[in-house]
């Protein structure tokens, strides 16, 4: 069994650009500064805790700006994300389960309790794993973070890209 723990996370967050106030609001990257993915004989294995996320900051022309929030606006995004989308008190932990096959990866993610299939394509070079998976939050339940009275929206989307040692 092998446990890749160098690297990175990054999960990225998108504003609804169809809400009226969609101007002020902001694309976001967020940083998993916690997890353990473990392979064992083609299986993986991820575990992410909840409250292991935090805000790289805002994200301009694929850019993230570091300097964009303060911690006070820091600590607002990860209060509503941990409080009011993953409701991190009841469930602490996200979960991957799943196989690689080929330059794929297939297996159930676990978000705030329910369990969805997944697959996405990975690439293996250079001793690295790479990949980049969109999730649809709805998926599992999730309802898009609102503020402002509807005013702003987050997209019904979010990406996750991960960049990770690869055993020799």
């Amino acid at each position: 069994m092998h446990t890749l723990t160098d690297g990175f996370v990054h999960i990225f967050t998108f504003k609804d650009r169809s809400r009226l106030l969609s101007p002020i609001a902001h694309d976001l990257r967020l940083d998993c500064t916690r997890f353990e993915v473990t392979l064992d004989d083609g299986r993986v294995r991820g575990r992410f805790p909840a409250d292991g996320v935090e805000v790289a900051g805002p994200v301009h022309d694929g850019v993230v700006d570091q300097k964009g929030f303060g911690k006070l606006e820091k600590g607002k995004v990860l209060s509503g994300m941990r409080k009011d989308v993953l409701r991190s008190k009841r469930y602490p932990e996200v979960i991957f389960a799943g196989h690689i096959d080929g330059d794929r990866v297939r297996g159930g993610l676990t978000l705030v309790g329910r369990t969805v299939d997944i697959a996405f394509p990975v690439e293996i070079a250079d001793g690295r794993v790479r990949g980049r998976v969109e999730l649809t939050p709805s998926r599992w339940g999730i309802k898009p973070y609102k503020a402002l009275l509807g005013a702003l929206v987050v997209a019904d989307r979010v990406e996750v890209a991960f960049d990770l040692a690869w055993p020799a």
